[in-house]
This record gives C-alpha cells, structure tokens and sequence, in this order.
C-alpha cells in the first residue's frame, strides 16, 4: 500500500511539473548518477534492493537524460567543479562501480545508442579473478533467509578490515559458503580495452573492494596505486577521478586527499546522496544512487534534485 501511495503522489508531481520546476532550481548544480549494473536475467533473490537495473528501466533512464539533461564525461564535470568553470546547464555524468560484465553487455549497447557517456570504475582483483564480491556470497548462503538478515549482514562485514571479514565468514558460515562468483560474471580486460576504445573512460575502485575507513593507511594507498597502475597498463589510460568502495562517509578518509593527489588522482567520488557545487569537496563528491526500483517517475524525481541536499549557487 505504501509503494502504491509513493507511485501515485510521484505521477502527480510530474504532472504538476513539480519536477521540472526541480530541475531549472538545482540546473546549475552537477549531478553523478552511480549504477552497478545492468540486467533482465538476474536471480531476484540476490537482487532484492535492485543492485542490478532491468534494461527496459536503464533504457528510460537515459531517454529522460538524453532529453532533459546534459550528459558529459565525468572528468570533464570534475574539473570543472575544481576550478571554478561554469557547467552547462543540469550537467550530469553517469558512473558504473565494480565492473560487472553486464555493463559491457546490457549497459554499453543503451549508451551508444543514446549517444551518452560514462565512467566505469573496475576492481581491478575482480577482472583478474584474485578476488571477488564477498557480498554476493552472503547473498547466496541466506538466500532462504529474510532480507533483513542480509542486510545486517552486509552491513556489519563492510564495517571490517578485509582480513578480519574474511575470519568472521569463515567462522559463521564454514564450508555453507558458497563459491563467490556463483552466477556473477565480471569484465575481462579485452572488455575494459574495448570501453577504452569506443571513447568511455575506466577508473579505479580498489584492487580487492577494501574499506579505505577501516584499513591501514599503508594498505589503502598500496590498493589505490596498484589498482591505478594496473588499469593504466592493460588500457592504457584510467580516470583520475577514484570511485570509493562502499562510499559512505565511514568508508573514506578525507585526510587522505594529498596522497591521492600524489597518485595522479583529482577527485573521489562517495555514495553520499546529493547534488554539487563549486564549495563541493573534490575528494568527497556526491551521487545520485539509483537502482532498479526508481521507475520512470521515481527517477525523474531522483534526477531532478527534488529532494537532494546541494552544495551549490
């Protein structure tokens, strides 16, 4: 009852053009839209929060971008947001974060065919198969479980060194755990080259999806560098903007930001919900987080700033 009650006053504000008047109220403000994935086939078991957008709603997605918003490459929007530039009106950059394969095979297709940018950010340890999404494996072990225990799951592990996760996984669920790429396939580096190729912009998000709050400093830069190194060397290029994993504000040091700066890095992005303007930290840039349940209007609300905090004019 309480979603339908959603969806209805949700249509009624756009047809009372509450949206657009959003839109031209925030339009100088930047928008970053962060994604996971794309996809028609997943087990809606593993995707209850909508982690992974069906492509017919990633595809009206971008047809409210593509007429509504002005889409540009993310380190264009960042730099303009440190220097000072003025964007164009309602300037929006699109994100994917992890590297999922589905990007390459659901998400690029609907991209090149609305003409529109992104920036995907890769774990590199996920493409070379030395590590992967340990979340995917709690996923699969409670399967039968309710979400809630998912989801405290999730949020007690992410708070944890990768070490000492790893330890507490083992000891609670023991040889119950399932292999972590179960039905959860990840880009290879002909993939990312490919992105390259086609004029997308790759950047980094860790090498094995490590907590940047909850490590040492020495293991934080060690990951940041390495994964940096290691997209530049198989593409050729990588984005010096840097996607924190997880993102929240627990999940990043600020403090941080010189030795970013030392490793050729110009902003990072958090998933901080919100909008951004010229007194908008580079290192502690907002996104709009949207995922499967933001419909047409939920996300024509979500894109207009409706209800988004903003750090602009």
């Amino acid at each position: 009852m309480r979603r339908q009650l959603k969806a209805v006053a949700l249509r009624g504000a756009a047809i009372s053009g509450l949206f657009a008047l959003s839109r031209r109220r925030t339009r100088k403000a930047a928008r970053i839209l962060a994604y996971h994935g794309v996809s028609a086939t997943f087990d809606p078991h593993l995707n209850f929060d909508g982690f992974f957008v069906h492509p017919d709603v990633f595809e009206r997605h971008l047809r409210t971008l593509a007429g509504h918003y002005h889409v540009m490459p993310l380190d264009e929007l960042v730099t303009a947001l440190r220097t000072g530039t003025e964007l164009p009106d309602c300037a929006t950059a699109i994100t994917f974060d992890d590297g999922y394969l589905n990007n390459f095979t659901e998400a690029l297709p609907l991209l090149e065919q609305y003409r529109l940018p992104a920036t995907f950010f890769v774990t590199t340890g996920f493409l070379d198969h030395t590590h992967a999404p340990w979340w995917w494996t709690i996923r699969q072990a409670l399967r039968d479980q309710p979400r809630n225990a998912v989801i405290d799951w999730e949020a007690k592990l992410k708070r944890l060194p990768a070490a000492q996760r790893e330890a507490e996984m083992k000891k609670a669920f023991g040889d119950a755990l399932p292999p972590n790429d179960v039905g959860l396939a990840m880009m290879s580096w002909d993939n990312v080259r490919e992105l390259v190729q086609r004029g997308y912009q790759v950047g980094g998000h860790t090498v094995s999806h490590i907590s940047l709050g909850h490590e040492t400093r020495n293991i934080v830069l060690a990951e940041v560098s390495e994964s940096m190194q290691r997209i530049q060397s198989e593409a050729g290029t990588v984005s010096p903007v840097f996607s924190y994993p997880y993102g929240e504000a627990e999940h990043f040091n600020a403090e941080w930001s010189a030795a970013l700066v030392e490793r050729g890095i110009t902003g990072g992005l958090t998933t901080q919900q919100g909008l951004n303007g010229p007194q908008t930290d580079p290192f502690r840039l907002n996104r709009l987080n949207v995922t499967g349940n933001h419909d047409r209007y939920a996300f024509r609300a979500l894109a207009s700033g409706l209800s988004s905090r903003c750090h602009c004019p």
